[in-house]
């Protein structure tokens, strides 16, 4: 479970469910945690309730950034962290260097496809997280060759771009409107040739845009857990708590 809110956390304490954090400085998609504060408190209460508890950091690292970014490294595996998930490699490097012995999770979000690419990144990595775009079978097919060593997105708006460009309050001011649009859940944008209405998130550093629709995998949850997949991941944002609450209670 992907946690922004205290609540999240009170409302899913379950053996079977680790809790995944978005740490605010080096990633995105963390809309109401955006300091240290917020962070270690949601850390903190996370780690109180003894389920597992890991740290995403998902954005891409900048040279200028490395040495930030070992500083708060080295500083997060002081807690009983169990492990982190990661999009770029530097994270990786840095958690070899400090001698963090908690799990590690390759989480690029779209570029692993095959056998033998995740068979050689799973030579350095405890897991990795596969493409969102991968039919079932083709997770069945990873799943079965590497079993209890994939990760997939198991439920949620699956996020469709990401850009380091302030695309929606660049066309409000295009427009001549004033309004406040970071960090907010509320904004959906709908392509002249389409009527889905996408939920879309900007924030400090990114503009991202979801589908429409939810993703569901109800009906193919057991062939998953047939393929030993690890876990699956159950993203709530944009998604109302009771209605995640009721997806957890069907799982």
């Amino acid at each position: 479970l992907h946690v922004r809110y205290l609540n999240q956390i009170h409302a899913f304490q379950d053996p079977l469910i680790d809790f995944i954090l978005t740490e605010p400085f080096y990633s995105y998609k963390h809309p109401t945690v955006n300091d240290k504060a917020d962070f270690m408190e949601l850390l903190n209460t996370c780690l109180d309730t003894k389920q597992k508890t890991y740290v995403e950091i998902n954005g891409f690292i900048e040279e200028g950034e490395l040495d930030g970014l070992k500083a708060w490294i080295n500083e997060l595996i002081s807690y009983p962290i169990s492990g982190f998930l990661f999009a770029d490699l530097s994270v990786f490097m840095i958690l070899k260097e400090a001698g963090y012995t908690g799990e590690s999770v390759y989480a690029p979000e779209t570029i692993l496809t095959n056998t033998l690419e995740a068979g050689t990144l799973l030579q350095s990595v405890d897991r990795i997280m596969i493409s969102k775009e991968l039919t079932l079978q083709e997770n069945l097919t990873l799943c079965a060759t590497f079993p209890n060593r994939i990760e997939l997105f198991g439920a949620g708006h699956l996020q469709m771009s990401v850009s380091r460009r302030p695309l929606l309050s660049n066309y409000l001011t295009h427009i001549g409107q004033t309004q406040a649009v970071l960090n907010q859940t509320n904004y959906r944008i709908r392509e002249l040739k389409r009527q889905e209405k996408m939920p879309i998130l900007e924030e400090a550093r990114t503009f991202s845009v979801f589908t429409q629709d939810i993703l569901n995998p109800l009906e193919e949850l057991p062939q998953l857990i047939q393929a030993q997949a690890y876990s699956l991941h159950l993203d709530p944002l944009f998604i109302d708590q009771k209605d995640a609450e009721a997806f957890l209670r069907l799982i």
